[in-house]
């Protein structure tokens, strides 16, 4: 067997040491593009990689491969794999382990009353991919190491994803007893053990998102579940001062005969400035009310992200990528050269 390569602790992701992860936010914040982005910094910190899809989430997996993902690791390159957990395929899995009997198993699930039941039961689902995800992180190879270093979890939006991570402890409490009390247990101790398992909270600077994610973080606190790292996304450079804006809205405020292009464009300064100075006092907001790792990924101005695109979100994760960036919002001397650097530089940092 091929020696693992070492992992770079100098480029690690949000400076975290692999784990399993749940990336989880409100939904439309781009979770499963950081989820994807996220996979690919940490495969390339040399951390061998899984990540994982979600039945009824949107494929984080389709951003960086055509292959087809199944409830089996996928290759999707050196290092990377993937797949998707179904609830079928997950209680089929359960039902094997349980009943020995491969044939017996399947034609037990196949019921559409056991079907029905899967779907109904109250969190029977979420306690089914948590222990699929548990059994993932315990795997290891023919050396007896972790088969992975690090388990990304694209993960449900902020209601959902927090019910997903609470639910193995609500079940063991509901069993007091039995095979299933023993399992929601191993669990739900899994989930509350921080150096296997984290929560990165993912947000957009905007007011609603912002607010939804500290009042989510402080949820995920309360119950115990560690909360690793915030990732801001979709954030503007600016590329025009204070001083440049009262110029601009100066000359539309002189004038009742501006060309109308002209008119167009200083109106857009003005806009593009407001827009740039709220995404600041959010990013404010959101970093006080953390105390955590935080990165920021710049907005990418494309109709459809390609791989390039994750690829380059995946190199801005590395602190150098997070150094340029921030430096860059700080405010360069030349605001639309740092714009144009940030979001027309698709290969990522220099």
């Amino acid at each position: 067997m091929p020696a693992r390569p070492r992992i770079d602790d100098a480029a690690l992701p949000l400076g975290l040491q692999p784990r399993t992860v749940f990336v989880t936010g409100k939904g439309g914040v781009g979770k499963s593009t950081v989820s994807a982005a996220l996979a690919l910094a940490w495969r390339d910190a040399g951390a061998r990689t899984l990540l994982v899809e979600i039945e009824g989430q949107a494929s984080s997996a389709a951003m960086l491969s055509n292959k087809k993902i199944g409830y089996n690791a996928t290759p999707l390159g050196e290092q990377l794999c993937a797949l998707r957990i179904t609830l079928n395929d997950a209680l089929k899995e359960y039902a094997r382990l349980r009943l020995k009997v491969k044939l017996v198993a399947d034609r037990l699930v196949s019921n559409p009353i056991m079907d029905q039941f899967a779907q109904a039961a109250p969190g029977f689902r979420e306690l089914l991919v948590l222990g699929k995800l548990w059994a993932l992180a315990s795997e290891t190879d023919d050396r007896g190491r972790p088969k992975w270093d690090a388990i990304i979890v694209d993960s449900p939006a902020t209601g959902h994803g927090l019910g997903l991570l609470g639910m193995a402890g609500v079940i063991a409490r509901m069993f007091p007893v039995g095979p299933i009390h023993t399992q929601a247990k191993a669990v739900d101790a899994f989930v509350r053990d921080p150096a296997r398992v984290g929560v990165v909270l993912v947000s957009l600077p905007e007011e609603l998102p912002v607010t939804e994610t500290l009042e989510l973080h402080d949820e995920l606190r309360a119950r115990g579940i560690d909360v690793v790292a915030s990732v801001l996304n979709g954030l503007l450079v600016d590329r025009f001062s204070d001083a440049e804006a009262a110029h601009a809205d100066e000359l539309i405020q002189s004038s009742d005969d501006l060309d109308p292009a002209l008119r167009h464009a200083l109106e857009t300064v003005l806009w593009e400035h407001m827009r740039c100075t709220d995404q600041a006092t959010e990013r404010a907001r959101l970093e006080a009310g953390l105390d955590l790792p935080s990165a920021v990924l710049p907005y990418m101005f494309a109709p459809q992200l390609t791989r390039e695109h994750i690829a380059s979100l995946a190199r801005w994760f590395m602190p150098a990528g997070q150094e340029r960036l921030h430096a860059q919002l700080a405010g360069a001397d030349d605001g639309p050269a740092a714009a144009a650097a940030v979001h027309a530089g698709e290969a990522g940092p220099a």
